[in-house]
């Protein structure tokens, strides 16, 4: 037996030896290219190849590469190759004879060095403006002071710099592709159209791996991710820092996520918009601009019957009714229980608006633009603010009754005791769970499903545990656990990535609740 064994593994030895011999003994295959002017060509598997009379210059390419190198080597002959990455900053200008290449900076949301050379017609830019998608999707950090649209725009001078600079004759080696002077220009005027928040470019959601709140916006031949990031792309007036000098200067956004569609603010407020042919819904209606707020709200319901339903009475949520004509509107839906609003503009105040107003019962089903609609009464927030779960989409609009901004603020016990909140979250999860997939919140872009779950936890941890969980007021947790001080220094106490905040959140523990615990003892 034992020489079997040793047989068989020596012819396994063997095998796998002539198999390795073989594979090392495989001739290497030169790289394919393409050759675009004479001394200019394409590398199939990426990179740009320049051969000049004194030098020969390689773009983004991989020398280490066995199959380029052998390209190059054959190519460029003796001719010394210089190595070129347009990632880097600061690029210098490149004289190969016969090519001579400018370098312009780009800056802002992608940053590095284009080479133009304007007696070829050629510019060489790899990832910098894309290759029919440029990717400006630069992931967020948690900061109000990390105003998102200044690296928009210096990307937008950057790019309308190079265009007025590359002419009418213009060949794009742009990151494995090859363009034409249509495309820069085309990309010219989809970044602007989003810079300037044009509601002809219509953004629309897109998954990009590790990351969430991530948009797709064309125009002709060029398109662009971009990101809109969790503390507002101009920032945030009411708990942070803003751009905006005036109410004049905030800017709107139609987004669309396939199933319903967005009035995004350039703050930090989402209304979310449900339509049918014939009919439209606009949950809640932002608190500015309300001049330029509703004639993006017209750019995407057109014609339609156009309602209103408003989660709950806060003036950030239902302002702008002061700038419509009331005749525009064929209802205002308002939770049965509300109150009305606490602060903010005064809709019943106005005797034409007022008349539009209809009351819509909790656990009760209404079928309004095709959709079907359920409110859940939540409490914390509002006196009878609600979640509103669109059945039809597999969809809940929290508003602001699961919180605002996740951990930031805005999440609370409010007026309940935690017991009350709990039982609150309970029935929601418990009655309407099983009719939606994701919840939107009225301050975020992307859905947290977990919010739900993550609440619940965090009360069922301080009735067990107490105040000495909380941290400055509020009890924190992090993917699904609560955190410590060390625990929040280390994950809070550094910005956070915006496809962190899903998993982020704190409920603060108001005195009411602090009061009921402290009696229970």
């Amino acid at each position: 037996m034992k020489r079997l064994i040793a047989l068989l593994l020596s012819i396994l030895m063997l095998t796998t030896c002539c198999a390795a011999f073989a594979q090392e003994a495989a001739p290497v295959k030169e790289a394919a290219c393409e050759e675009l002017v004479a001394g200019a060509y394409r590398i199939e598997n990426g990179g740009y190849l320049f051969v000049g009379t004194e030098k020969a210059a390689l773009f983004d390419g991989n020398a280490r590469d066995e199959g380029v190198a052998m390209l190059v080597a054959r190519l460029a002959g003796d001719l010394e190759v210089v190595s070129v990455s347009t990632s880097v900053v600061g690029g210098e200008a490149i004289e190969l004879g016969g090519f001579t290449f400018e370098p312009l900076a780009v800056e802002g949301s992608l940053e590095g060095t284009a080479y133009l050379d304007g007696a070829q017609g050629i510019l060489v830019s790899g990832a910098l403006l894309g290759d029919g998608t440029a990717n400006l999707a630069c992931q967020a950090v948690d900061s109000d002071v990390d105003f998102y649209i200044s690296g928009y725009r210096a990307y937008l001078a950057s790019v309308e710099a190079i265009a007025a600079k590359a002419g009418d004759a213009l060949l794009v080696c742009a990151n494995g592709a090859v363009l034409d002077k249509q495309y820069l220009a085309d990309l010219c005027t989809v970044v602007k159209g989003f810079v300037d928040a044009d509601t002809d470019f219509v953004l629309e959601l897109v998954k990009l791996p590790g990351s969430v709140g991530d948009f797709r916006c064309a125009f002709g031949s060029a398109a662009i991710y971009v990101h809109m990031p969790f503390g507002g792309l101009y920032g945030y007036d009411l708990g942070g820092s803003t751009l905006c000098e005036s109410d004049e200067d905030y800017r709107f956004y139609i987004c669309d996520y396939g199933k319903f569609q967005t009035i995004r603010d350039t703050d930090i407020q989402s209304c979310y918009v449900l339509m049918d042919d014939t009919d439209a819904l606009l949950i809640d209606c932002d608190m500015y601009n309300g001049k330029l707020f509703w004639e993006a709200v017209e750019k995407l319901v057109g014609d339609r019957a156009l309602s209103v339903y408003i989660t709950h009475n806060h003036g950030d949520h239902l302002a702008n009714l002061q700038h419509i004509d009331p005749e525009r509107l064929t209802a205002i839906y308002w939770p049965k229980d509300e109150l009305p609003p606490s602060w903010g503009y005064n809709p019943f105040e106005n005797e034409a608006l007022a008349a539009k107003v209809v009351y819509l019962d909790y656990d009760t089903d209404y079928t309004i633009a095709s959709h079907d609609l359920v409110l859940c009464k939540m409490t914390s927030h509002s006196t009878g603010g609600t979640v509103l779960i669109n059945k039809t989409d597999r969809v809940a609009f929290s508003g602001d009754a699961l919180g605002t901004q996740t951990y930031k603020g805005g999440t609370s016990t409010g007026r309940l005791t935690v017991e009350e909140y709990l039982t609150e979250l309970n029935y929601l999860a418990d009655t309407y769970g099983e009719y939606f997939d994701d919840i939107y919140q009225a301050h975020n872009l992307y859905s947290t499903p977990k919010v739900i779950e993550y609440l619940q936890m965090i009360c069922e941890t301080f009735l067990e545990k107490g105040p000495d969980i909380m941290i400055n007021g509020t009890v924190y947790a992090f993917n699904g656990q609560v955190v410590d001080q060390e625990q929040f220094a280390a994950i809070f106490g550094n910005a956070l990535f915006d496809a962190q905040m899903p998993y982020a959140i704190g409920l603060g523990i108001g005195k009411t609740a602090l009061e009921a615990y402290a009696a229970a003892q």
